[in-house]
């Protein structure tokens, strides 16, 4: 059943009050913070509430609990990259031009939902979701639409020949997708340069030009 608490956080997140909501999105980020610093199943609420300066009552007016604040911010990312990635596959740009724009989308999304792109990429989320097989089965999904999107404009660019298929283009996918995810160990917004497009820039001119000069780019990549 719901306590009164809760009846009255939902009220006000529904009816969006912009008080509210800037006040939610400060905790969001405070947490993410802590949960960076000391690892998500290692932080409790009561440490998310000091870091705010807040009680835990205080804090439950504008979420339920560590795991409603991970899950909320962690769908709205990958719900945001699988828009992202639907725009730019369904573009009429060329294949290399689209694996630039959706490199660049990327790491936008990444400074976008900092700190919390973080954590979910570092964290085990079959250990903070062992008891919400349901918000489980959505971030799984949105992952495997975002992941046949990336193929498709690999495969694209295979098919015209734009792409040079190095590997199998599901292969190729994991490696780009695998040189974005590490930015997670070292990738700062403001604090690390470069600039999130400079970064989809360097990646996409990594992946899609490499980065020996005088190598045959149709030598045969040793075995």
């Amino acid at each position: 059943m719901d306590s009164e608490i809760d009846r009255r956080r939902r009220r006000a997140k529904n009816q969006g009050r912009s008080s509210y909501n800037r006040r939610r999105d400060e905790i969001l980020r405070a947490a993410a913070s802590v949960f960076r610093d000391k690892g998500f199943s290692r932080t409790n609420f009561s440490e998310v509430a000091a870091e705010l300066g807040m009680d835990r009552a205080s804090l439950y007016y504008y979420v339920g609990g560590k795991d409603e604040l991970f899950s909320d911010v962690v769908l709205d990312a990958l719900t945001e990259n699988v828009r992202a990635a639907t725009a730019v596959q369904e573009s009429s740009a060329s294949p290399p031009e689209k694996v630039r724009t959706l490199l660049r989308d990327l790491f936008r999304s990444y400074v976008e939902f900092y700190p919390f792109q973080v954590v979910y990429l570092q964290e085990n989320l079959e250990h903070i979701a062992e008891d919400d097989a349901q918000w489980l089965d959505e971030i799984r999904a949105l992952e495997n639409v975002h992941f046949e999107y990336v193929e498709s404009i690999v495969q694209e660019g295979v098919d015209d020949g734009s792409i040079r298929e190095v590997g199998p283009p599901w292969l190729m996918t994991r490696a780009l997708l695998g040189m974005v995810a590490s930015t997670a160990r070292w990738y700062e917004p403001g604090e690390t340069a470069p600039d999130p497009e400079r970064l989809g820039d360097t990646f996409s001119s990594i992946l899609l030009v490499g980065i020996a000069s005088d190598l045959d780019p149709d030598a045969t990549p040793p075995r």
